[in-house]
């Protein structure tokens, strides 16, 4: 299997955009031996920045059994993000972390979702 360093960028306008995200991040996922914990990061009060608890929400009405943290009622911020963290760390020490969040990025990367393997820096497009 092919190492999971690059990043993908997938056009969510294509009928074949929700094969191609399964495909990518199970190619993620079977690298880590426990199931992930899916953080929704965004604030409930901005249009733009609810993408991620508008989908831990939904992640949540599917399968209620899912580890997710973030959503409408009880959203990841610039303000919780630490302590969420550190609870993170705490409750599910060698998980895999999950990051979905909306993000400022290129013209020509408008309505993609980007997947990738390492760090979100919450407010670095500001």
């Amino acid at each position: 299997m092919k190492a999971f360093d690059e990043i993908y960028y997938i056009d969510s306008r294509k009928p074949e955009a929700e094969d191609i995200l399964a495909l990518r991040l199970s190619q993620l996922l079977a690298r880590y031996p426990l199931p992930p914990v899916y953080l929704c990061i965004g604030s409930d009060r901005v249009t733009g920045d609810s993408l991620g608890p508008l989908v831990g929400t939904l992640l949540l009405k599917v399968q209620p059994t899912l580890p997710v943290i973030g959503t409408l009622t009880d959203p990841v911020h610039a303000l919780n993000l630490e302590r969420i963290n550190a609870f993170i760390h705490r409750r599910h020490p060698s998980a895999l972390i999950i990051a979905i969040d909306a993000c400022l990025g290129e013209k020509k990367h408008l309505r993609y979702v980007t997947i990738g393997n390492g760090a979100l820096y919450p407010g670095a497009g500001v």
